[in-house]
């Protein structure tokens, strides 16, 4: 009886350690995840400050190009209208 009960503390705590073991293989597969999903977002944050600066400079040149094409165009009306009173 004393040899059962023995068996059956260790059949517990060896189902306890079982548990605790896997607990922590749980946990470190988390935070390794964690860790990747943490480091992919970081470089999706940097890719994306990227394109900002990009488009930023994108943006610029097409307002200069406009910009300049607004204004030969003003030139060019007024070569026209100088040509057409001479």
């Amino acid at each position: 009886m004393i040899y059962a009960g023995f068996v059956q503390q260790t059949v517990q705590l060896s189902d306890v350690e079982i548990r605790r073991t896997q607990l922590q293989a749980q946990k470190a597969y988390i935070e390794d995840l964690t860790a990747m999903s943490e480091d992919r977002a970081k470089r999706l944050q940097a890719d994306l400050e990227v394109a900002r600066a990009q488009q930023a400079k994108v943006s610029d040149c097409q307002r200069q190009t406009q910009d300049e094409t607004t204004a030969l165009h003003a030139e060019k009306d007024k070569a026209q209208l100088r040509q057409v009173q001479s």
